[in-house]
């Protein structure tokens, strides 16, 4: 998260799911949520929302954006 946070990247952990029913667990969202919240991410009210948005925002994430390492 932080290095996505770092590059203003969507948060792409949220890809991240349960194999049985490929769902993030309320736990894993609300993690998700408080970190970000701690890294200085407008995350909003609503975790579901935020967590709901990093998915669209991640999915259409295009690969070669990613910044070159130093």
């Amino acid at each position: 998260m932080h290095y996505c946070v770092t590059h203003k990247l969507p948060i792409l952990n949220v890809l991240v799911v349960n194999s049985g029913n490929r769902r993030l667990t309320s736990k894993a969202i609300e993690n998700v949520y408080t970190e970000c919240k701690a890294l200085g991410v407008d995350v909003g009210l609503d975790p579901k929302a935020f967590i709901d948005n990093q998915m669209k925002l991640s999915r259409a994430f295009v690969i070669d954006r990613l910044p070159d390492e130093d």
